[in-house]
């Protein structure tokens, strides 16, 4: 049997938590061998997820999940299929459906019939969400969880060691990557899952159960675990110390007699921008009788505590919104 041999003292400080440990490293592992490598508790862990110093995973084979995205919920949201097609030709979604073990998360989406037109070109069809412009697809590999500070996963499993995955609390990015406005989410099938949906696209009705999970299910990834082992004895960047941006949450959740999602900021102002175009289409228009961005969003800002297209943003923001719908580039 290999003995184990320690790191020098003198070259702790520089070592990697792989060296302390005299150990190849781990893609990823669970939460409680992490914790012994570590030399914490598994609610040290789930505390530096709730905060956002680090990323948790989930294992899936094959769950069942539709597709979000902010291009799907704007330049694409008339025809998701182009949006699959155009990030397949582009190569930004071969990294997801390309199982050649390089990829920690995997997605494969589910095909619909085949169409052979009259000049012999062939058109393949895709699983699409009935009441939203998402993919539906079935998801593999390791998943990282979004906190949602609304319903924080990680909060509830430090106190009662099990917590509900529901509909509304579960959403899901590729493992490692970083969480921005072009980001491939992925979440629950609402419209499998809520019988009905409010004007504006909220679920009507209690968030249904999913699965109920434990510290014992979470995974976490060899570059969080580098990352805390980099910061031992000093302050990890998080939420809390400014040290890590906070992105707004894709759904926050409301009481009002049922629970209902409601979208996030900017999901709130395309949503009512969609709203206003429909009902108002004069006010949106500037003096020459154009669809104008300052006339747009004018209308959108003195209506924003309309209980059919409330929002919450600034006009500098919505406008901002509204020059990347139109022109589908930030």
């Amino acid at each position: 049997m290999t003995k184990r041999v320690p790191v020098p003292l003198k070259n702790q400080e520089e070592a990697s938590i792989w060296e302390i440990n005299n150990l190849p490293a781990l893609e990823y592992c669970d939460l409680h061998r992490a914790a012994k490598l570590l030399d914490c508790k598994v609610d040290d862990l789930l505390h530096w997820a709730e905060i956002g110093a680090i990323e948790l995973c989930l294992k899936f084979n094959a769950f069942r999940a539709s597709i979000k995205s902010f291009e799907l919920n704007t330049k694409y949201r008339n025809n998701p299929k182009s949006w699959i097609k155009e990030k397949i030709d582009s190569g930004v979604l071969n990294k997801y459906i390309t199982n050649d073990y390089k990829q920690l998360s995997l997605l494969q989406f589910i095909l619909g019939p085949i169409k052979i037109g009259n000049d012999g070109n062939i058109d393949q069809e895709y699983c699409i969400e009935s009441s939203f412009p998402s993919p539906i697809c079935h998801i593999f590999g390791l998943w990282g969880l979004i906190s949602n500070p609304h319903d924080n996963l990680f909060s509830v499993l430090q106190s009662s060691k099990k917590a509900q995955v529901t509909a509304l609390n579960l959403q899901l990015k590729a493992a490692d990557e970083e969480l921005t406005v072009d980001s491939i989410r992925v979440q629950p099938v609402w419209s499998e899952l809520y019988d009905g949906f409010t004007e504006l696209g909220n679920p009507i009705g209690p968030a249904p159960i999913i699965f109920i999970i434990t510290p014992s299910d979470l995974f976490i990834t060899r570059k969080h675990i580098e990352q805390i082992g980099r910061y031992r004895g000093k302050l990890i960047p998080s939420y809390i110390n400014g040290g890590v941006y906070r992105p707004e949450s894709e759904d926050s959740i409301k009481e009002h007699g049922n629970v209902e999602a409601s979208a996030a900021k900017r999901e709130a102002v395309y949503q009512a921008a969609i709203y206003w175009l429909k009902h108002d289409p004069s006010a949106c228009k500037g003096k020459r009788g154009d669809l104008t961005i300052e006339a747009w969003a004018e209308k959108i800002i003195s209506e924003k505590n309309n209980p059919k297209a409330k929002i919450e943003l600034g006009i500098d923001k919505v406008k901002q919104c509204l020059r990347v719908a139109i022109s589908g580039k930030n």
